[in-house]
């Protein structure tokens, strides 16, 4: 969360000298400083720009808990509660066709390979894709980034 750019906003904490810091990438922390809440109001904490994971979240568990020390690793926990988050809608893998031609298929010639990707799906600006070849594919470049043309 802290490198997502996370943000934290406390509602319904009016006339209270409570706030709330991203400190590490799973956990916000709401300082009271003081501050009581009432039983019978609602409390807000919403966290805007969080990530929801790919995967199933079913089996994922947010939980909140209350200290009574600055520093929770000493364990003076006063409550615990936990809940499962809402169901996400987890997104396929996606699937993809690739082939292949070369401009020479004799035994121990070098040769130029094209690979013809297409996908079913948009992929994201920021990713990354990997055409892994057999080990028994060989070629005379070290092992550094190279560099790829899209035509």
């Amino acid at each position: 969360m802290v490198s997502n750019g996370v943000t934290c906003t406390l509602v319904g904490f009016d006339a209270t000298n409570a706030y709330c810091l991203i400190q590490t990438p799973s956990r916000v922390d709401i300082y009271m400083n003081g501050s009581e809440i009432s039983q019978t109001s609602t409390y807000k904490v919403v966290l805007a720009g969080l990530q929801n994971p790919n995967q199933d979240s079913s089996s994922l568990i947010f939980f909140v808990s209350s200290y009574f020390d600055e520093n929770i690793y000493l364990g003076h926990k006063i409550c615990e509660n936990s809940v499962n988050p809402p169901a996400i809608t987890v997104k396929a893998v996606r699937v993809c066709t690739l082939s292949w031609s070369a401009s020479y298929v004799n035994k121990n010639f070098n040769a130029s390979y094209t690979f013809v990707l297409s996908c079913n799906d948009l992929f994201r600006g920021d990713s990354i894709l990997y055409i892994k070849l057999p080990s028994d594919f060989s070629s005379n470049n070290t092992n550094s980034v190279m560099g790829c043309s899209s035509l």
